[in-house]
């Protein structure tokens, strides 16, 4: 519980740092598997109430929130004020793989990986991908390429770009694939960007 306890207390920490006292801060402990099995050392009762399977989860947040409502523990304005605080502070979450693991972009190899066999190279044919080694079809997986492309080499894109690394002839597939990932587009340009 060491680290739940610990974030907390940093979370109760940056708070204060922005004049937001009193907020209750809540953490729990969840296991992914229901095959777990939690053997407890210390006191029970007070282990329970953190620690459980992340099936629990859910119901356990309708709970501390039909109790934080009822016992009016947190006013709006107070949360409201607490939301605002955090929204000012996020930024995205900017990793340079490449540069991290001492890639160069020349070394990235252009084209679709196969979900199946994980080979290098695959044909669109009417909408799906299909693998030129074992003949496998995927939907998703020019949206993969896509993502790879956006992850490793730039979080804007081409339509040409798109065509390039995703080894596809016809612009108007690429222009449904860009479409599809959700990207928006800068107009003036005709560049298609990550949200």
């Amino acid at each position: 519980m060491t680290q739940g306890e610990k974030i907390q207390y940093y979370l109760h920490q940056w708070l204060q740092s922005r004049n937001i006292s009193s907020f209750p801060i809540y953490y729990f402990i969840a296991f992914s598997e229901s095959s777990t099995i939690i053997n407890v050392k210390g006191d029970e009762d007070t282990i329970g109430k953190v620690v459980s399977y992340i099936d629990d989860i859910p119901l356990r947040l309708m709970k501390l929130n039909e109790n934080i409502s009822k016992n009016r523990i947190v006013n709006l304005t107070l949360k409201n004020k607490v939301v605002r605080a955090i929204m000012r502070e996020c930024e995205d979450f900017d990793y340079d793989i490449l540069a991290t693991f001492d890639i160069k972009k020349n070394e990235i190899l252009p084209g679709v990986h196969c979900q199946q066999c994980e080979n290098l190279g695959m044909e669109r044919l009417h909408g799906k991908g299909r693998c030129y080694k074992c003949g496998a079809y995927s939907k998703d997986a020019y949206l993969k390429g896509l993502q790879d492309y956006i992850l490793l080499i730039s979080k804007t894109i081409t339509n040409k770009a798109c065509r390039e690394f995703l080894q596809l002839n016809d612009r108007h597939e690429a222009l449904h694939i860009i479409k599809s990932s959700h990207l928006f587009i800068k107009k003036s340009r005709q560049i298609w960007m990550k949200k």
